[in-house]
């Protein structure tokens, strides 16, 4: 909201950015998007990897995250050892509150067999301080580990 001048000429090779925070129709990409810190950092890339080694019908309620910020989901997948045929693992995965209670589903009974599967999500908007966990249902033939990958964004 105020302007201070350069007390001193910056030295050659300095960068520094000037911005007029009452401006609200400048942008760096002609859009009406303020330059600013928020807009910034919104939409950081966000990846999860989980690997679940000799995953059985047994493992419920497997916490494996806890998201710092917000995190809109894009794609979500999975994969078994893909050393042998016929082997798959069908796993749910759930969102939950702060206190890792109160859970809802975000990818609904998918079949990760020997090939990457793409899952459907039900909810790809995830809550900062919110727990991630999973359940494994069903597992046929003997698999020796399940990947669970994705991709989103985050907002800080």
């Amino acid at each position: 909201t105020s302007f201070s001048e350069l007390s001193e000429k910056p030295a050659a090779g300095d960068l520094f950015v000037v911005v007029d925070v009452s401006d609200t129709t400048q942008s760096a990409s002609g859009s009406t998007k303020k330059v600013t810190y928020a807009n910034i950092l919104k939409s950081v890339p966000y990846d999860l990897n989980w690997a679940i080694y000799s995953p059985a019908a047994s493992m419920t309620n497997v916490y494996t995250a806890r998201l710092n910020r917000a995190v809109t989901l894009t794609s979500m997948g999975c994969i078994v050892d893909p050393a042998d045929t016929g082997e798959s693992v069908v796993v749910n995965v759930y969102e939950c509150d702060s206190n890792g209670d109160n859970c809802a589903t975000i990818i609904n009974q998918i079949t990760c067999g020997n090939t990457p599967t793409a899952a459907t999500i039900t909810d790809s908007a995830l809550a900062a301080s919110a727990f991630l966990k999973l359940t494994i249902g069903t597992v046929t033939g003997t698999v020796n580990s399940l990947l669970i990958y994705g991709t989103g964004t985050q907002n800080w």
